[in-house]
């Protein structure tokens, strides 16, 4: 009996850490967003220059998330255009170890879709024999299809991707420099096709005879000097955030031509979107059908399990750009039986614990933390996180009090509303 219940003890032992590993792969992905503006602080602080603390760090009225959604900076003020962003997407060479021979002579498009799968996924930085393991998966699904890997076309990459990657991908035909850039402002790298030479960047090693057909990931831009910012996968000396001028960089657009085996076919890019999005605003998780442009609710946990989805799928995104899609059908377990709990994961924060009395006219971060708890239980509405305690925050605290019977409703925080409030 002892022995039974020693192995029981161990068996529980070990589902607890095994428990504690996958919750702690959750938090890893889903970031955490301190000030609650839509944007994590990741971004903030390396993509945006912007302050994780506030939600509106240059003071005019518009929440950093929404600022940036719409192309405006969070930091220059009075609406300025965001002229300038680098996504902290990892480079990854189409020959990781050095090697030009074999399939890694034309593995430009192998590793563009790396590059962009491991952005997805939250990597900064991908090891060499992570980044080969993932490239020769490519090759051999390409050999067993195609015949070879070499100049995979736009529809060849996007099969590659919306079938082997974390990401799916959208061919679009003679793009624009804004529709590039507004790509970008959404945190979604750009995959162009190129006729190489035309690039003029001398180090990349085009084979004498070839194609000179190019694929790379566009991660950024800078409108104050005019160019594309890119992690090229061919570029041997200073691949990682190199810089194309716009006009040079259009031009040298061009799909592979299967007719005349040369990158002369018309300009295209691959934009890229997650499969699976996380809604700063209220924690739900959807699936998005780029094709039909519809969103479906994940409502149970067993929904990834059946479709073997990993939580390195979910990314988070501004609700406003799940605007663009339109609600389908929820998605739940085959095996689930009666309704179930919609799944909503938080950021891994320490949740603020409230002490003081606040009342109209009370401000600062008690008031702020306020906001976002009301917020996050859907009474508070405003846009912003202002950390002032005004009619707004009011009717929100009332509303609140309401729901759980703290008669008679008077619109302040005193012991039993903070009660409620450290409940959460």
């Amino acid at each position: 009996m002892r022995k039974k219940l020693y192995i029981f003890l161990i068996s529980l032992a070990i589902l607890a850490l095994a428990g504690g590993i996958y919750l702690n792969c959750v938090w890893a992905k889903i970031e955490n967003d301190a000030d609650n503006d839509g944007l994590s602080d990741r971004r903030e602080q390396n993509v945006y220059h912007s302050s994780k603390s506030l939600s509106d760090t240059d003071g005019d009225g518009y929440i950093d998330g929404e600022e940036v959604f719409h192309g405006y900076s969070p930091i220059a003020g009075d609406r300025a255009l965001l002229k300038l962003i680098i996504l902290d997407a990892p480079h990854i060479s189409e020959a990781p170890d050095g090697n030009w021979t074999g399939p890694w002579k034309n593995a430009c498009e192998e590793a563009t879709i790396a590059m962009a799968h491991y952005y997805y996924a939250g990597f900064k930085t991908v090891d060499v024999n992570t980044s080969k393991a993932f490239m020769w998966n490519l090759f051999d699904k390409q050999n067993t299809l195609y015949g070879s890997n070499a100049d995979a076309d736009a529809t060849r990459t996007a099969y590659l991707i919306d079938n082997y990657s974390f990401f799916q991908a959208k061919i679009i035909s003679h793009p624009t420099t804004d529709m590039i850039k507004k790509e970008i402002q959404q945190n979604r790298p750009v995959i162009s096709l190129h006729y190489g030479f035309d690039l003029k960047n001398k180090n990349i090693p085009f084979l004498a005879g070839g194609s000179s057909y190019h694929m790379m990931l566009i991660v950024g831009y800078d409108d104050t000097t005019g160019e594309f910012i890119v992690n090229d996968p061919g570029d041997t000396k200073a691949g990682k955030f190199h810089r194309y001028e716009y006009k040079l960089f259009m031009n040298t657009l061009h799909d592979f031509d299967f007719t005349t085996h040369q990158a002369n076919g018309p300009a295209k890019v691959i934009f890229t979107y997650p499969r699976l999005a996380r809604d700063y605003s209220d924690g739900r998780i959807y699936f998005l059908d780029i094709d039909k442009k519809i969103k479906q609710h994940v409502v149970s946990l067993a929904v990834f399990k059946e479709k073997n989805w990993s939580w390195d799928m979910v990314v988070d995104v501004w609700d406003e750009w799940l605007d663009e899609f339109s609600a389908g059908k929820d998605l739940d377990s085959s095996a689930s039986a009666g309704p179930s709990a919609p799944i909503s994961v938080q950021p891994a924060v320490n949740r603020y614990t409230f002490t003081r009395d606040l009342s109209l006219g009370s401000s600062g971060e008690e008031v702020k933390q306020l906001q976002i708890r009301l917020k996050e239980l859907k009474y508070y509405t405003y846009p912003q996180i202002t950390g002032y305690f005004g009619p707004v925050t009011q009717t929100a605290v009332v509303a609140l009090q309401k729901a759980k019977g703290l008669a008679p409703y008077p619109g302040t925080v005193g012991p039993l509303t903070r009660k409620v409030l450290n409940s959460y």
